[in-house]
């Protein structure tokens, strides 16, 4: 069976009710699709490691990676504008992903 994992942010600026809504909405097309689906939310870059470490540890892999939400220069953006977080370069380079084979 084929993995998706959507993750998505809520706080980081005004709109995060409506990229939940988007989650959801995409997360409900990937199950019709007979696919199995984590849904998440992920406020912060440590919560993101954390959901694919815990993806990592139970042995799985996803095929599907999205995120929803805002973006920067570098891509996602994490926190809130008061404390913004963004991976940088390097980080994203050297990001274990449990992409499945």
């Amino acid at each position: 069976m084929r993995r998706a994992l959507i993750v998505y942010t809520t706080q980081y600026k005004e709109g995060g009710n409506l990229f939940e809504a988007v989650a959801h909405t995409l997360s409900d097309k990937k199950k019709a699709e007979g696919m199995h689906v984590w849904c998440e939310p992920t406020e912060t870059k440590a919560a993101l490691k954390g959901v694919f470490d815990r993806i990592t540890s139970s042995g799985e892999s996803i095929d599907e990676l999205h995120f929803v939400g805002h973006s920067g220069m570098y891509g996602p953006m994490f926190g809130t504008v008061k404390y913004p977080e963004q991976f940088s370069p390097h980080e994203i380079r050297v990001m274990n992903i449990p992409f499945s084979a």
